[in-house]
């Protein structure tokens, strides 16, 4: 049971990742868009807002080095599909605080993985856009693997 658990979570990962790769409808001109790939670390639940708050480990991206993630709001939990996934509106700062980007985060319990984007940048990340595929690496220390493409500027901004 766990094997076909583990290859339905890597199914999961691939999936995400091609759909982060080929979902390239985007405006940003493809010299623009550039390979992320870190690790982000996340703390335990609180009873405070923002109640999950996740860092950036590791970066590929010096910028993106010691960046937070905080889930804005209690973060909404579906039962469908089994397990459940979590659903939520998050905020990306950089370490120093110098710039944020607003964003969407699913991840789904199922298959451990999810799908972060991000629009409007301000500060240090002014024009940043991100799809980032979210894979567990251990559950137990709460470390999840981030990939994807990230540009700056396009849609307006």
């Amino acid at each position: 049971m766990r094997s076909i658990l583990r290859l339905s979570a890597i199914g999961g990962i691939a999936a995400a990742v091609i759909a982060v790769f080929a979902s390239s409808g985007s405006a940003a001109s493809e010299e623009h868009v550039h390979f992320f790939q870190g690790v982000k670390t996340c703390a335990p639940r609180t009873n405070t807002v923002p109640e999950i708050v996740c860092v950036l480990t590791t970066s590929n991206v010096a910028l993106l080095q010691g960046a937070s993630v905080a889930y804005l709001r209690d973060p909404l939990v579906f039962a469908e599909p089994a397990p459940g996934r979590v659903d939520s509106d998050v905020r990306l700062t950089t370490a120093d605080g110098s710039g944020t980007a607003n964003g969407h985060c699913t991840f789904y319990f199922s298959t451990g993985t999810g799908l972060c984007s991000y629009r409007n940048g301000t500060g240090e990340l002014a024009g940043f856009h991100a799809e980032f595929a979210v894979g567990t690496d251990n559950p137990k220390t709460r470390m999840y693997s981030v990939i994807g493409k990230y540009w700056l500027g396009g849609d307006g901004d």
